[in-house]
């Protein structure tokens, strides 16, 4: 494989000087990860509604939702100005945090543990996880170019995940921060939005309209949308985006 046609670049090479050449330690457990996911942990997102090890019955889960969430908040923390954050698996060090609220991303981070090793970083297997999902889900339609090479932090990152009680100019702060225009936010919002839902049992203030007698749930309006399963003696109620919530699309 020359090295242009290769998808990976390790930050401690030289561009100038580095030439692929098969077999390579540093990134060859990555590139299978990347082409070989069948064997792997990409068979985790073929159907696209796979949902979480352990996850209750008709919960509503998905890996591919989950494990988009978890790259987005760990990027959006981010700071071009001071250089600062990225996809850097800061995100281990933040799951008691408000913003990251819920069982996905630390559902995804205890299994993205089994992957990690001295040449395979978790960051790099965050930002991986977000391209395979993508990929899988719109059923290869859509392909986010992928390079390696990221160095975990060690520590928790500074707060600012946008979260849904914020107003638009905190929102567009916020991605401005991490390095967005408008465009990009809204584009990142629905398109990331095209996978999952929404639980009651996590956001109940913006999923008003959710109702339960134990047994059954309904949305006024938007029945169709709902799934429920009791969890912990709650009834915990999810609120897909749209009518195809595991398919990567513009239906959101």
């Amino acid at each position: 494989m020359k090295a242009s046609q290769c998808c990976f670049s390790v930050l401690s090479l030289s561009p100038a000087v580095w030439a692929y050449t098969w077999p390579d330690k540093k990134i060859d457990r990555l590139e299978q990860l990347l082409y070989e996911g069948g064997t792997t942990y990409g068979v985790l997102l073929l159907p696209c509604s796979i949902a979480p090890a352990g996850s209750a019955p008709g919960s509503g889960r998905t890996n591919a939702a989950e494990w988009l969430r978890t790259a987005f908040h760990d990027v959006a923390t981010a700071d071009v100005s001071k250089g600062t954050g990225g996809i850097d698996a800061s995100l281990a060090f933040e799951m008691d945090r408000g913003q990251n609220i819920g069982s996905a991303i630390p559902t995804t981070i205890e299994a993205y543990r089994v992957l990690q090793s001295e040449r395979v970083s978790m960051s790099d297997i965050i930002a991986l996880g977000a391209a395979l999902a993508v990929q899988a889900c719109s059923d290869g339609k859509v392909k986010i170019p992928y390079r390696a090479g990221r160095v975990d932090a060690t520590s928790a990152g500074p707060t600012g995940v946008p979260e849904p009680h914020e107003d638009i100019k905190s929102h567009t702060d916020a991605f401005a921060r991490a390095g967005f225009n408008v465009t990009d936010m809204i584009g990142l919002v629905a398109c990331g939005h095209t996978l999952g839902g929404v639980h009651g049992v996590d956001f109940p203030d913006i999923t008003p309209g959710l109702v339960s007698d134990g047994s059954s749930q309904a949305r006024r309006g938007h029945p169709e949308h709902v799934v429920g399963h009791q969890l912990q003696n709650r009834t915990d109620t999810l609120e897909a985006f749209d009518q195809t919530n595991a398919t990567f699309d513009n239906r959101v």
